[in-house]
């Protein structure tokens, strides 16, 4: 398993979003739960308090990230799951060709479990 500053890397993933989209991520990675990331329109001089948030919504993780003209931002967040597992999220945003390049690495740190496996 690949590690990054001693954390095991689960997964990683770059893609491109559209200014107003939306992308969801569930599955195992995230136990069960549901991560929303979505895009708004940054101008510049907002107050940081417009930028990059993060909020819990029935259950599901939502993520607004400024869809940049130029430059690029980083972010990361740190959610508990269900199973007394955590999750670090690392978020990066980058202008590209009139689109939004995202990349997405997730660390699952989960307890030790000593039950039976079927």
């Amino acid at each position: 398993m690949l590690k990054i500053n001693g954390k095991e890397l689960t997964f990683s993933k770059s893609f491109f979003m559209e200014r107003d989209e939306e992308a969801v991520f569930t599955g195992p990675e995230f136990s069960g739960e549901t991560l929303r990331l979505s895009t708004f329109q940054y101008i510049p001089g907002m107050s940081s308090e417009s930028d990059v948030k993060a909020k819990l919504v029935d259950g599901q993780v939502h993520m607004r990230m400024p869809f940049l003209e130029k430059g690029s931002f980083a972010t990361g967040l740190q959610l508990e799951l269900n199973n007394k597992a955590s999750v670090s999220i690392r978020i990066g945003g980058q202008s590209l060709g009139g689109k939004l390049l995202v990349q997405l690495d997730i660390y699952l740190s989960r307890p030790t479990n000593y039950a039976p496996r079927q």
